[in-house]
């Protein structure tokens, strides 16, 4: 399970049954199981790097302006989504928009991760980059965290480049090969070997994958 999965299980239960919430970028909805008791609506962009398989929207939007009325919504849900908006401020102040007075915002960014999503991949976060534009759009943050750090952080960007490289550079017949399987087995093996060590030794203190916003709109 991942870290954001397990802040909106979280989340999730400080919202009424019967709440209207709203999914800005929603893909293939994979949190509407979080709110059963509520009316979950998703939208996304009709194109972008992810294949249109990839996504389950109730509405299509232009990636900005939000097609639905103002003050509808008692939350918004917005999951790895601001690293692809062409103008983030703009879709930030269309989700205060279309938030209750009092509503709230569950908001992640990344900090780092490996380019994704191409040739719609366009920036990442800071903490104090991130709070600034949700507070600018008319939100007051109630919480903020930092989601997969330090060692735990470094072991997943490794994951994934491997994956990624694996995924684009090795064809089917290489990965068969038991020189290959042994260099990938040598790999791991000295990697937690590596992680044991700076477990005791290092913090990588300045290193996590995510910031998550809570906010209220104000």
């Amino acid at each position: 399970m991942s870290d954001i999965r397990r802040a909106i299980e979280v989340f999730s239960q400080s919202i009424p049954a019967g709440s209207m919430i709203l999914d800005v970028g929603c893909g293939l909805r994979p949190y509407e199981d979080c709110f059963p008791l509520s009316k979950y609506i998703g939208i996304d962009v009709p194109v972008s790097g992810r294949e249109a398989s990839g996504k389950s929207p109730d509405y299509e939007f232009d990636g900005t302006n939000i097609p639905l009325e103002s003050e509808h919504f008692d939350v918004v849900i917005c999951t790895e989504v601001l690293e692809h908006a062409e103008n983030p401020d703009l879709l930030l102040k269309e989700m205060a928009r279309v938030t209750q007075p009092g509503g709230v915002l569950f908001l992640t960014v990344p900090f780092i991760w490996g380019l994704h999503e191409l040739p719609y991949d366009f920036r990442r976060f800071t903490t104090e980059g991130i709070r600034k534009a949700v507070e600018k759009a008319g939100y007051e943050v109630i919480k903020q965290e930092k989601l997969t750090i330090g060692l735990d952080a470094v072991r997943l960007l490794v994951a994934s480049e491997i994956n990624n490289f694996l995924k684009h550079h090795v064809d089917h017949l290489e990965r068969k090969k038991m020189s290959f399987r042994l260099m990938i087995w040598l790999q791991d093996w000295l990697f937690r070997i590596l992680t044991l060590v700076w477990r005791r030794s290092i913090r990588f203190e300045r290193i996590y994958i995510d910031n998550l916003i809570h906010a209220r709109k104000v």
